[in-house]
């Protein structure tokens, strides 16, 4: 359910936005990975037949291990596995969409971008791993 309901803030946003890994962090970027957590786990009051792990997911799905991410730039364990598992897989699909600057990715080389010292950072290494694995079966990691 957090997979499925991790961008349910995006309907309570006011403008249209997409996020994409390779953009500009900008301040307006910022407010856009912030507004959305947070209206996500506003939208998921109204059900409290959710498992309350979900929450998490929604709330932290752009937080990073290093503690770049947002909104509350936790680190670590801090952060809830299932929110980490969500934010690869989030960040890996972004890559391989159409985006209004950039061609989209092929599948093997988002993998391989997220593994680039400047995004690598922001993923738990074993979750990079299993991405990799799942999507790629048989294929060596960190290649």
């Amino acid at each position: 359910w957090g997979g499925f309901l991790h961008d349910i803030g995006m309907s309570r946003m006011t403008d249209e936005w997409t996020c994409d890994p390779l953009g500009d962090r900008d301040s307006q970027y910022l407010e856009h990975i912030e507004g959305h957590c947070r209206l996500g786990v506003e939208a998921l009051k109204e059900f409290k037949v959710l498992p309350s792990e979900v929450n998490y997911i929604v709330y932290q799905h752009h937080e990073a291990p290093n503690g770049s991410g947002l909104p509350n730039r936790l680190k670590g364990s801090s952060i809830h596995g299932p929110a980490m598992l969500v934010a690869a897989v989030d960040n890996w699909s972004a890559l391989i969409s159409r985006h209004p600057h950039r061609a989209p990715l092929t599948p093997p080389q988002a993998i391989k971008k997220m593994r680039e010292p400047e995004m690598v950072e922001n993923f738990d290494p074993e979750v990079l791993d299993w991405l990799q694995k799942a999507l790629f079966p048989g294929a060596s990691p960190k290649k």
